[in-house]
């Protein structure tokens, strides 16, 4: 199977590993698509600062977003013109539902 198209993501997303160094890189959100490498997190919880992201696209997959929203107290905004809204009001989970209180959405393109 070749490395490109939907029989090669599957592998990439898996067993890919970031290539950058940090003090202590960690993935957050799911495993897939979902999940993103993220140098030095707690660094979101220090100088007093709330933290704020912006995620551009996110394939209905909110997983890494709804974590940094929910451990870190991040605002987050969403920007994506193909995907819906997490529906977090018939989500099991208290911190889901806690943490899409910090987490905004945009169906709205970026760029051209």
């Amino acid at each position: 199977e070749s490395s490109r198209g939907p029989a090669g993501a599957p592998w990439w997303q898996r067993f890919w590993e970031p290539c950058v160094a940090c003090r202590d890189e960690e993935r957050i959100g799911t495993a897939g698509d979902g999940g993103k490498w993220v140098c030095d997190p707690q660094r979101l919880l220090g100088g007093g600062r709330p933290c704020a992201v912006l995620s551009v696209g996110s394939n209905d997959e909110f997983s890494f977003e709804l974590e940094l929203a929910g451990r870190f107290g991040c605002v987050v905004h969403v920007y994506d013109h193909t995907s819906s809204p997490p529906d977090l009001a018939s989500s099991s989970s208290p911190d889901a539902v806690a943490a899409g209180r910090l987490l905004t959405f945009h169906s709205t393109a970026i760029g051209t």
